[in-house]
């Protein structure tokens, strides 16, 4: 039980000097009944403040009391609220975690897959032969040495064009061997048959140009050059196209 305040010793101190003042008066009654009936209304007296006093205290140290524990047990049930409520959010926030890394994933695997949906080629290697003969027709033969991928059964086209040392492109004066822009060029159509085609050893890609169809008038050693672009027939989509090859010829 709480300690007594003031007020409350206060009070009792009060009700003491009050006993004793009736006691006195009590001890001066000659009635032997009126000091009978004195002395009830004396016990009364001290009896009943100190009993509703103790009583006050009782009752209001359980009210404390069952205020404590009403506060204690809501104080319980919110610290649960909020750890049900900060678990939920950590269970929203893991899933939605969780929701990005699956579409993350989901966007990744869609990217590859149109990666390796995606039509492409290499030229690995490209070398001249000169002094071939085709038809009775001297001339120069271009090796080209490509991968193909996701190209199965598409037509396909390497075609070289010829410039001067300078730049210039050599322009095409019978129509045999010429590109749509009237230079002089040479082509040969192939289709893979494969997913991943390779074009290596045996199976280059060969293109081959008579000297006669460069139109070249000068006499000596030319110096020229020549690029190989490798394209879809169908969309005349680029695939891959080389660097400048510089060669040289001589003509009497």
């Amino acid at each position: 039980m709480e300690d007594w305040t003031l007020n409350e010793i206060l009070a009792l101190f009060t009700l003491n000097v009050t006993i004793i003042g009736v006691t006195v008066t009590i001890l001066k009654v000659q009635n032997s009944r009126l000091r009978k009936a004195t002395g009830f209304l004396l016990a009364f007296i001290l009896i009943a403040p100190t009993v509703f006093i103790y009583g006050s205290k009782v009752i209001a140290s359980n009210t404390a009391k069952a205020a404590k524990e009403e506060t204690e047990r809501l104080r319980e049930q919110l610290t649960k609220e909020t750890g049900k409520r900060e678990e939920a959010e950590r269970n929203s926030q893991k899933k939605d975690a969780e929701l990005r890394t699956a579409y993350a994933g989901k966007q990744e695997v869609e990217r590859q897959l149109q990666q390796c949906s995606v039509p492409k080629a290499e030229i690995q290697k490209i070398w001249i032969e000169y002094g071939r003969i085709e038809n009775t027709l001297p001339g120069m033969e271009i090796n080209i040495k490509l991968s193909a991928e996701n190209l199965r059964n598409v037509q396909c086209r390497a075609a070289a064009f010829f410039y001067q040392a300078c730049g210039n492109p050599l322009k095409d004066v019978n129509n045999r061997y010429f590109s749509l822009d009237g230079n002089v060029a040479v082509a040969v159509d192939f289709t893979p048959r494969e997913v991943k085609s390779s074009y290596q050893d045996q199976n280059v890609i060969k293109l081959f140009l008579p000297y006669d169809e460069l139109h070249i008038t000068a006499k000596g050693k030319v110096d020229l050059k020549l690029y190989v672009r490798l394209y879809v027939v169908p969309s005349n989509e680029t695939l891959a196209s080389s660097e400048n090859i510089s060669f040289s010829l001589t003509y009497s």
